[in-house]
Formats: structure tokens, sequence, C-alpha cells
């Protein structure tokens, strides 16, 4: 999801000697908060109560003995005074996943909406959406039941539903996903639906349209936010990742609606290798031009980008968002890689930040490359170098809002390391290369450094982050920075100019 309240999928990685001499920023901490059993995370920001500030939706999760049945927690603080407007808990029995504030029936104020799974016998499970004010929390609406029949369960992977103007009628849809598996043949089945939402209201009860799957694997519907055919309107996607052990291939399929009420595969994208993965690459700040990526001098619009993992190495494809999509290039590296396209430069097309991990050798680089030419030809304008150890890297942040996206880098051993106070730096582009900007550094010993910056996109859909500054309005009037050790039981924020 995507993204989904589970914020952003990053590579690890380790450059200890880049840190050494590294000028940090000052920092004015504002405000923390932990809990006895655990910290409630930052997870979106959305003025809820109408008073120009950004207030803080935080989300915590619970997990008792049996981890299928843990608890969600989140609260929203107001932002400036940094106080609490209400809690909510997960009733007992429930295992949910909550979406983001956003504006469902469009008249300008905040809904929030919880997933939820109840077991009611073995193997069973009900699935519903409920519907709350953001404000308050008060209970709007509550679907009727789905019933799923699976012998595991892990939200939103087995039942997830958000609401997205598919259609372009300036109105939202809902679409549920779920996926299933019979605990006897353990074939595994998943369906697509797309409900029509109430008039004036934020449920649903009519379908529209269904699909249904079948295969070693999941299917996830979570990037329907992007117009991938350039027509103005988002296309549904339905994602298929095969099982480790499945000779399937991961594939992406794109559809456009056809009318009111039904929809068209536009394409396919498949992965060339049997059992290999095939996912997106995107940049998360593009929601609002609706395309992942701007990414080659010599194209117009958008280009598509793939990454297929495979056993030995791994290979990213471009395609050109024309109908049918034309591929353009292939770029492909040893190891592991990891690809985050960022406008590092300020000159409104995205360079390509590869992160590349081999782990025979234990050996890391982090390398930034323009790209030109139509034919997917990258350019390397600057590195970190090869370097033991494992990467992380953060990439969509512009912290000193110079719009040029800064590139975020962490340093961790490769083994366990209980001494070392981990150090995250971000790097600005100057025009010749990269220099340090923040550094951030863990509050205990060899635990990870993770940093949350973001403004949550008003596109409808799964939660999105536009990586920008916030300005929740406080007393120094600053733009916030977050950082937070996982291993500590607090939530911090700190002014950074």
């Amino acid at each position: 999801m995507t993204r989904y309240i589970r914020v952003f999928s990053f590579t690890f990685f380790c450059i200890f000697f880049f840190f050494s001499d590294t000028p940090a920023a000052p920092l004015n901490q504002l405000w923390s908060n932990g809990e006895v059993d655990g910290t409630p995370h930052a997870a979106a920001y959305k003025d809820v109560d109408g008073d120009g500030v950004k207030d803080i939706w935080c989300i915590k999760y619970v997990y008792p003995a049996i981890p299928s049945s843990y608890a969600t927690y989140f609260k929203m603080v107001k932002g400036g005074t940094f106080t609490d407007l209400y809690d909510w808990v997960t009733p007992p029995g429930d295992t949910s996943v909550p979406g983001v504030p956003v504006d469902i029936d469009q008249n300008g104020t905040y809904e929030m909406f919880i997933i939820s799974l109840t077991n009611v016998a073995a193997n069973q499970y009900q699935g519903k959406i409920t519907v709350y004010n953001a404000l308050t929390g008060a209970q709007i609406w509550e679907s009727s039941p789905f019933s799923i029949t699976t012998p595991f369960v892990m939200p939103p992977f087995t039942f997830y539903g958000y609401p997205i103007d598919l259609i372009g009628t300036s109105d939202n849809e809902w679409v549920i996903l779920i996926n299933e598996e019979d605990p006897a043949t353990e074939e595994k089945t998943a369906r697509v639906m797309v409900y029509q939402k109430e008039a004036g209201g934020v449920g649903f009860s009519q379908l529209l349209w269904e699909e249904s799957y079948s295969g070693e694997g999941l299917v996830d519907t979570s990037q329907s936010y992007f117009d991938l055919d350039s027509d103005g309107k988002v296309n549904l996607t339905a994602h298929f990742t095969p099982n480790n052990d499945s000779t399937g291939k991961g594939s992406l399929m794109v559809y456009q609606p056809s009318g009111l009420s039904s929809f068209t595969q536009l394409g396919k994208f498949e992965a060339n290798g049997a059992g290999n993965k095939l996912d997106i690459i995107y940049n998360p700040s593009s929601a609002n031009s609706l395309y992942p990526t701007k990414i080659d001098h010599g194209v117009l619009g958008g280009v598509l980008l793939f990454k297929e993992d495979g056993s030995a190495s791994e290979t990213i494809y471009a395609y050109h968002p024309s109908s049918p999509f034309n591929k353009i290039g292939e770029f492909t590296s040893e190891g592991t890689i990891s690809c985050y396209p960022n406008d590092c430069d300020g000159d409104g097309y995205d360079e390509l930040v590869i992160n590349y991990y081999n782990s025979s050798s234990g050996i890391s680089n982090v390398a930034v490359y323009t790209v030109t030419g139509g034919n997917f030809t990258l350019n390397k304008i600057w590195e970190t170098g090869d370097t033991n150890g494992l990467y992380m890297v953060y990439g969509g942040w512009d912290l000193n809002l110079d719009n040029k996206v800064d590139v975020g880098i962490i340093s961790r051993p490769i083994v366990a390391d209980t001494s070392t106070y981990l150090t995250l730096t971000f790097y600005q582009y100057t025009g010749s290369t990269f220099s340090p900007l923040y550094q951030f550094t863990s509050d205990i010993p060899g635990s990870d450094v993770s940093f949350d910056l973001f403004e949550t996109s008003e596109v409808s859909g799964p939660s999105h982050d536009l990586h920008i500054p916030l300005d929740l309005d406080c007393s120094l009037g600053s733009d916030l920075a977050i950082a937070t050790s996982p291993k500590s039981s607090e939530y911090k924020i700190f002014g950074v100019n």
C-alpha cells in the first residue's frame, strides 16, 4: 500500500567514512510522543479541524502472543499545540488497517476509513469497511460484510479497499481487493471489485465491475493512482507477485474504464524469468502529475519503469507511454539494486538514484544518473564509491525547499553492531556534486535511524507522500523534520530551519 498506510520500501546500506567529519545542522526538538507499549508513528498530516494548521495522524500496532490478532491504535494530534484530539483502538477480535484521512465525499471535510477482519470460524473471516469523521472519530457508515476464506490473515493483502476516481466523473468509486486461499488445495485466488459510491455520501453498495485472478501469489491494487496511458484519468492496476517458490511470473495488469460499468485491459507487463518479481518504479511526489516518472530528456511525457528481480542480477526496463506501450531500453546489474527517480537538479526531469548491493562480496554503492537520448541512456553524475556494508537510501525529499530533491543515506554495518550510533545524512545537489545538508543520529547504539518527513497528497486512494517539509505552525514557525529510532519509545519532531 503504499502506499496505503505502510509507507514506503527502502534499501539498506553502510558508508561510515562519509559521516566521520560531516557537520550536523542544529535541531530544536518541538514535540515527542511515546506509549508504554510502543510508539505511535506519524503517518499522515491533514488540517482536519480547518484552522489552517496541519494536524498529525499517528498509528501504532500492538502485537499480542498471536500476531494475526494484533490491535490497531491511532490518535489525531492537533498541530501547533501538539495536544490529542482523540484516540481510537481496534475493537476486540478485529484485525484492522486504517486508511489515512481523505475527503471521500469531496465536501471539504475529511473522513477516515478502517479495513477490518473478524475471525468467525476456522479459516473463515468477515471483512468490512467502516468510515469515521476524521475530526471527531465518530462513525459515519459501515459496509455489509465480505465473506473471505483463507488460513492466513495479513491485511491489507487479504482484504483492502479505498476510494478513488477511476471513471473521471469527479466523484470517487470504491476499489475492493480480496486475496483468498483454499485450505484444502492451497489454491490461491483474488478478486478486484469496483463499487459505485453513493451520491452525496461516503459508502457504497452497487457493484460496477469485478475481475478474478488465480496463481501462486498475491494481487495488489495499491498502485492505482497513476495515469499510465496519459489520458487524464487514473488507471486501475492489478499487481501480481508470485510466491518465492512459484514458477509464475510477476506482472502488472493495467485497466481503463469502458463506459460507466466496465473496465478493459489496456496493457500487461510481465517478468521474463519464471518466479521473478516485477515492481513498478515510481516517484511518490509525481502523484500530482499522475505519472510514475518524468525521467528522460528525450521523451515527451513520462517513462514507465519496472524492476525485475532475478537470482543473480536485476534489470530495470523502460517503456514509453504510447499505446501499445513501447520498450525503449533496459539496464542490468549484478546483485541487488533499488532505484529512486528524483529531480535532484530541479530541471523538471527525474534523475535515477540507484543503490547497488552485492551479497557475495558485501559491497555497496549509491550512484546518481541523468537519463537522455530517448533510449534510456544513463549518465553517471555522482556516486559514493564501493564500500563494505549494507546501504539504505531515502529518496524524494526536498528539505530546504529549493525545488531540488535531496538524497538521504544511512550508515548500517553488515553485522550486528551494538556500540555505533548510526547516522542519516541528507545530501543536496550543488551544480556539480552532492554536499551534506542535514545529519541525524540514532537514539540508541546499534539501532537504525528512520526519517519521516512528508505531506500526504490530496490524491484519493492509498496514502501518498509528496516529500516536502511540513509547517505545523509551531511556536518557532519552522519546517519540521521527524526522526525516530525503532527501539526507543518516542516519536520526536525537530525544527530544521
